[in-house]
């Protein structure tokens, strides 16, 4: 019994921050993935808005924007947090935009900053969810003695130890299949 107890709290840590790490460097290029295309909406704003003013030259107008600031001003200011890959700056800039051909590209944006605020932020809570286990896992170790001759509290710690495996795994692979979803890739598809 004593080594079953040393190899399940010894080996749950090691499969979970094995986990984790393979969770982290997926999060880490989703995000990625998710700030290239917030650029990418700025810099198609940017495109769209030199397209007609190319094509309206001879009357000399700009193609509208926003009523609290000169489409020139929002322009360069969306070139500027290009420039510096500032999605906040970028961010609040697209807010200003009330013209009704940019809405698509200002709902987008929108869509995806937020996405990517909850993700960050789903990622943190389960992480730490998944390290306290972790830590949890670890600290029993050094009370084996203890706990060998004691086997209803060995039973309800292995009970805690297998369920909070089970939650963590549940919510990491609830932001695995959000995150899927949100780049079109169905996880339950066959074809």
């Amino acid at each position: 019994m004593s080594n079953s107890f040393y190899y399940f709290f010894s080996s749950t840590p090691q499969v979970l921050g094995s986990v984790l790490a393979l969770f982290g460097l997926f999060i880490v290029f989703k995000i990625q993935s998710i700030r290239k295309q917030l650029l990418g909406i700025g810099k198609s704003i940017i495109a769209d808005v030199n397209d007609i003013k190319q094509k309206i030259v001879p009357n000399n107008n700009l193609p509208y924007l926003s009523n609290a600031s000169t489409t020139d001003s929002i322009v360069l200011e969306i070139k500027k947090s290009c420039v510096r890959s500032d999605i906040k700056g970028l961010k609040s800039i697209v807010n200003i935009i009330d013209a009704v051909d940019y809405t698509q590209y200002k709902d987008k944006y929108i869509e995806l900053y937020r996405f990517s605020i909850t993700l960050v932020r789903n990622t943190i809570i389960w992480s730490i969810f998944t390290t306290v286990v972790i830590i949890f896992c670890l600290g029993i170790i050094p009370f084996s003695d203890e706990l060998v001759y004691h086997c209803q509290l060995l039973y309800s710690i292995y009970y805690i130890v297998t369920g909070s495996i089970a939650i963590s795994f549940g919510g990491l692979l609830y932001i695995l299949i959000k995150s899927l979803k949100e780049t079109g890739i169905s996880v339950f598809d066959l074809d």
